[in-house]
């Protein structure tokens, strides 16, 4: 990978392989720890071989980076079609879309927050969703030509997903306070993960209440099964402490499970993506896991809250 006039190395940052086309992949860069730098690349034959697609996003420099790409999506039946967000250096973000596989790109929307996460609807895949770190979700409709704003006034969040059949039906990840559920295309929210839920599954993690006390619900990762609207995924990072995994719904956030035994050690999810067929996980932490979904639903326990919404668990 390059930064986007070449002079430079970077890393990669978030990644959209086509459904459509498993060899297209487009990826967002990164620089060292974190560092900002103006990168975005695709591959059209599995990752073999990268080169830049830049072309119409905003003038930037190795030396002096006026941007960097924040997520990258690309649409489900179409490998010629993706959006990217970006974070600007001036402030704000802009997203941007392409038709032509990355040759052209041109802006479709100007935010003033900074977006984290880009998602598309894989049934309406004109309808895309944006999660910003001011706690705003932006709704674009008809391929980004009409678009919606709900601040849910939570600071910072890390992810969201969409249900495919069901546009309006969006799931969020956010910084410290957990995760949030609308079904009406984000007229109103459903606080359906909180600090109370994340308690039942701290256990010998916290080695003292001063710990448990600051077991934030943190979530960075968030996905939809794309059969039931009803079943969630949530990843759980809390920071300096380790998290507990990843956690399943079955009854659209009204109680959760545990997918996590003791194989799994590093428990501080920074992001995994579900098989649709077999529920199977890959699961980024410090290290890569995978879940087998049907050994552990045969053979693994697992800890089971239920009612936590009306405070008896």
């Amino acid at each position: 990978f390059t930064t986007a006039d070449g002079a430079q190395e970077a890393a990669a940052s978030d990644f959209a392989i086509s459904a459509a086309d498993p060899q297209t992949i487009y990826a967002t860069g990164i620089g060292a720890s974190g560092r900002y730098l103006s990168a975005v690349n695709k591959s059209q034959d599995g990752g073999a071989h990268w080169y830049r697609v830049t072309n119409g996003l905003p003038p930037t420099t190795a030396e002096d980076p006026q941007w960097q790409a924040s997520a990258i999506v690309v649409h489900p039946h179409n490998p010629d079609v993706a959006y990217v967000a970006l974070r600007m250096k001036s402030g704000g973000g802009l997203i941007y879309r392409t038709t032509n596989g990355g040759e052209e790109w041109y802006e479709i929307y100007a935010l003033p927050e900074n977006p984290t996460d880009l998602t598309i609807s894989a049934t309406d895949p004109e309808t895309i969703v944006c999660a910003t770190e001011q706690g705003v979700v932006h709704v674009g409709r008809e391929g980004g030509s009409q678009w919606q704003s709900y601040d849910l006034g939570l600071g910072l969040l890390y992810a969201v997903d969409v249900f495919p059949a069901d546009p309006d039906r969006i799931v969020v990840g956010a910084n410290i306070a957990g995760a949030f559920l609308t079904t009406d295309g984000g007229e109103s929210w459903q606080h359906v993960f909180d600090a109370d839920d994340l308690q039942y599954f701290v256990g010998d993690l916290a080695l003292s209440d001063f710990a448990r006390d600051r077991y934030w619900p943190t979530i960075r990762a968030v996905r939809f099964d794309p059969h039931d609207p009803e079943v969630l995924y949530i990843g759980h990072n809390p920071g300096i402490w380790m998290g507990v995994g990843v956690l399943k719904s079955v009854d659209g956030g009204q109680s959760w499970e545990s997918l996590a035994d003791g194989r799994f050690q590093m428990r501080s999810v920074y992001d995994f993506d579900l098989d649709p067929e077999s529920h199977d996980l890959v699961v980024g932490t410090w290290d890569i896991y995978y879940y087998n979904a049907e050994i552990y639903e045969h053979y693994l326990p697992v800890i089971l809250i239920s009612g936590g919404k009306d405070g008896e668990h």
